[in-house]
């Protein structure tokens, strides 16, 4: 397993136990969660590490309103 991936790896498992966490902590309640975008997770923060280590500036993530 390569540097990179581990690091992958890594944020999956962080993913993985957080998402655990509000599940237990608020299990009765209407909550968002990360299912689904595991990957995503990973994958941006593989581009955001990436990118710093290229010297970019500036990152802009959006996302639409919905409601």
């Amino acid at each position: 397993m390569n540097h990179d991936q581990l690091i992958i790896f890594e944020n999956l498992l962080r993913n993985e136990v957080f998402t655990n966490f509000i599940k237990n902590k608020w299990n009765t309640s209407k909550r968002f969660g990360l299912e689904g975008c595991d990957s995503l997770i990973a994958g941006l923060a593989h581009f955001v590490d990436r990118s710093a280590h290229d010297k970019v500036e500036d990152i802009v993530i959006a996302m639409p309103h919905r409601g």
